[in-house]
């Protein structure tokens, strides 16, 4: 392997195995500019690269990854490593994300989503002593330390009052408030629909929806109540029920139990429309699942 990955990173940027010029190459764009043509194209290089993003979806702000010229490309916009593919793929970018935390923080911090070490946060100074960091009722700016360290302004999306900055603040961790403390008094959801998204943070409680995993309302809703859960094993129990109600049964428990890590986050989905066909899909595609020969809808 050391022929193929180098014995570090100057050694495989300088003698990687590459019979094929597979890693050998790298994107070139004279007029990606606004205005320009954006003609890119690949050119061939005397060292290794571990991994090249097409200009159309690193140079094009505002779209970025966005952009439909970085869309309509497909898997092509990329080059090199296979670890590093993925960079428009926010969950991609996660488990690259959690692979090098699980080096740096060690095992115990697997299977958690945190790119931190929690212990440690929850050691440093507490984020509400900063001003920056005093939410209002519109549901922020509260602050985080899940994200980097750090702490990261935020917001719990659906108040009654709408948070005035959304597209610049990230949603916050469900866990928000357990780390934050109290919540100003009058923040309120505008409604009890999970879809909503606030209540899933307890701010108030959710319209009553089953939600014990194996007996779990098998809808968006109840798929929100999962992920609100932040545990792998309740997913994965929603995750079975979904299976058998549609005539399914679990080929390989440990495969399917992997699969169910990945269907929840720290936050909540932006479209929990799309994240509810997104899971569904994921689920009648899975190898982990052996379909008895029915068509699902």
């Amino acid at each position: 392997s050391s022929l193929i990955f180098g014995t570090d990173w100057l050694d495989w940027r300088k003698n990687c195995y590459d019979p094929d010029s597979k890693y050998k190459r790298r994107f070139q764009c004279d007029d990606c500019m606004p205005g320009g043509g954006w003609n890119v194209k690949i050119v061939p290089t005397n060292y290794c690269v571990e991994y090249d993003l097409d200009p159309r979806c690193q140079d094009s702000a505002p779209g970025l990854c966005a952009d439909p010229r970085c869309q309509a490309l497909g898997e092509e916009k990329e080059i090199g490593l296979d670890f590093w593919r993925g960079r428009c793929d926010v969950r991609a970018n996660q488990r690259r994300g959690e692979v090098i935390a699980e080096r740096a923080l060690g095992e115990a911090f697997t299977k958690q989503h945190l790119l931190v070490d929690k212990d440690s946060t929850q050691k440093s100074a507490s984020c509400t002593q900063s001003l920056s960091c005093t939410p209002n009722t519109n549901g922020g700016p509260y602050c985080t330390r899940l994200f980097g360290g750090v702490c990261t302004p935020c917001f719990i999306p659906g108040t009654q009052v709408p948070f005035g900055d959304p597209e610049n603040f990230p949603m916050c961790p469900l866990t928000i408030l357990k780390e934050h403390g109290d919540i100003p008094s009058g923040t309120t959801c505008k409604s009890d629909d999970p879809l909503d998204l606030c209540c899933l943070y307890g701010v108030q409680p959710c319209r009553e929806i089953i939600d014990d995993g194996g007996n779990a309302e098998l809808s968006v809703r109840g798929y929100l109540a999962a992920i609100a859960k932040q545990d792998t094993d309740h997913m994965l129990a929603f995750a079975k029920e979904w299976i058998w109600a549609k005539g399914g049964e679990v080929a390989d428990k440990e495969q399917l139990e992997e699969e169910a890590y990945w269907l929840w986050q720290l936050q909540p989905p932006k479209d929990p429309a799309q994240a509810w066909v997104d899971f569904q899909a994921a689920m009648q595609a899975s190898t982990a699942v052996r379909w008895k020969g029915k068509t699902l809808t």
